[in-house]
């Protein structure tokens, strides 16, 4: 199993995808409302932890191999993720010169070489695109783990991942600034845990598959799910959502609330893919490519409200959302496509070079 893509995890990553596309774009209308029914848990939640999970599966078995290796591969996606995030929050800037926006810094009040600074080092973070500075930090904290990971010491990631996230909890500290407004959304301390806890679950995912597609994880997620929803109901009726459930520092209560929605979805997925394939191929395909779809959302979000204003509660808003959820899919098939092309690229490159190193001279 951990050689093959789990086409029912892609299932539950491309309804997050979805769930995100909504939650940024149209947040407040009754599509919104519809599509985040349950409280406490949204998109983001399952894009992090399932990012762990499917980077665990990957980052195990390219370590079985060599451990470089599945550096060199979590590094590039380092590097891509930096470069996104800056190359998107810096178009986000620029668009600010259209139409301010409170979440950006003006371009007028602060010289081109501070702003410049600001974008190299994740100080700029607009709201909706701060989540791809959260990953690179991610994948900076992967790239620690991955080797004691690959030497058994999964309790020494699970212990520095602790000490974060109660850091974080305890000091309000692990929050990238968003120069020149306060600190940004995401609590990237906080957030780790949740990630890691995916993280953890993918590497080990021959073993704990099993488990987690057993009849038992889905009755024991169902009852997790019925007591949290309740717990959530209390919670707001005395005022204390925020700390169970909070996003910002994503509290505890929203961890377990995940991983309980996810388990279900997963489960669901599962029984779909041998009942109904036709049905959850393309968002399957959405969320086999959900990082490009994820950055295609970022750019989205920076043009729309200049086509269609500001106010996501119309109904334009909601189908501009819907359109964007659509549009997902052409965006995954050509990701796919390029990304088949390139690896054949790769390939070639290497079986060339080899031999040619290898050729002995004879005579």
């Amino acid at each position: 199993m951990a050689n093959q893509r789990e086409t029912a995890l892609d299932v539950v990553r491309g309804l997050c995808i979805a769930s995100m596309v909504i939650g940024h774009l149209c947040i407040g209308s009754p599509l919104w409302m519809l599509v985040h029914i349950v409280p406490g848990v949204d998109g983001a939640s399952g894009f992090v932890l399932l990012a762990g999970v499917v980077l665990g599966m990957v980052s195990s078995r390219r370590a079985r191999l060599s451990v470089a290796e599945a550096e060199r591969r979590v590094g590039r996606r380092l590097l891509l993720l930096y470069v996104a995030h800056v190359s998107l929050a810096g178009t986000a800037v620029v668009a600010g010169l259209l139409a301010p926006r409170d979440s950006l810094p003006d371009l007028e009040a602060f010289s081109a070489s501070r702003i410049a600074g600001w974008l190299l080092t994740l100080q700029i973070n607009p709201e909706n695109i701060d989540i791809l500075s959260l990953y690179v930090i991610l994948m900076a904290l992967t790239m620690l783990w991955v080797p004691l990971l690959a030497r058994g010491w999964w309790h020494v990631v699970v212990a520095s991942s602790a000490a974060l996230y109660v850091l974080s909890l305890v000091t309000d500290w692990g929050r990238l600034p968003d120069q020149p407004h306060p600190q940004t959304y995401f609590a990237w301390a906080s957030w780790q845990a949740l990630y890691c806890s995916g993280l953890l679950v993918g590497w080990h995912w021959q073993r704990v598959a099993p488990v987690l597609q057993s009849r038992r994880a889905r009755v024991v997620a169902t009852v997790t799910f019925v007591v949290l929803f309740a717990v959530h109901a209390i919670a707001l009726l005395i005022g204390v959502v925020d700390p169970l459930f909070g996003k910002t520092y994503c509290a505890p209560g929203r961890i377990v609330l995940a991983w309980a929605v996810i388990t279900l979805l997963y489960h669901l997925a599962r029984r779909l893919e041998r009942t109904r394939p036709r049905l959850v191929a393309p968002v399957a395909t959405i969320g086999s490519r959900s990082l490009a779809c994820f950055i295609t959302l970022c750019a989205l979000g920076i043009a729309i409200p200049y086509a269609i204003g500001t106010d996501q509660t119309t109904l334009v808003a909601q189908i501009v959302a819907v359109a964007a959820v659509v549009a997902m899919w052409p965006v995954a098939r050509i990701r796919g496509t390029l990304g088949t092309h390139l690896t054949r690229a790769r390939t070639s490159t290497v079986q060339r070079v080899i031999p040619s190193r290898d050729r002995t001279p004879t005579g």
